[in-house]
């Protein structure tokens, strides 16, 4: 799955773009205390249902807006995943032939494995 590198309060940040979910997510670790907001929402998924508590609603030095984002450590290679609402908020486009997630604000090059995924190969 494609992700772009953002950048936040002087953190860099790999997010997973997936257009099959509706809301967006970030690891809780990125976000201070005062910056998070309660919420109830309730995640169903084929192996378990989650109850999320918390969202924030923060600006990626990258991205033309905020956008808002709810707490979940979903992914251990990922830090935060953008959703199809979010996209469709930023009226951004994934160009997959130019590599880019684009809107008329901005264009992010798309990147295929975190690093920390790749493996190396050893014949």
């Amino acid at each position: 799955m494609p992700f772009i590198i953002l950048t936040f309060d002087n953190q860099i940040l790999k997010i997973l773009i997936d257009t099959g979910a509706d809301k967006s997510y970030i690891d809780p670790c990125f976000i201070p205390h005062n910056k998070r907001n309660p919420t109830d929402l309730t995640i169903k998924s084929l192996f378990k249902i989650t109850n999320l508590n918390q969202k924030t609603t923060i600006k990626f030095n990258e991205l033309h807006k905020p956008i808002e984002l709810y707490l979940l450590k979903f992914h251990k290679h990922y830090d935060g995943l953008i959703g199809y609402e979010t996209l469709r908020i930023l009226n951004a486009n994934i160009l997959l032939e130019q590599r880019v997630l684009q809107s008329s604000h901005f264009s992010i090059p798309l990147h295929d494995k975190p690093k920390s995924c790749i493996k190396p190969f050893f014949p």
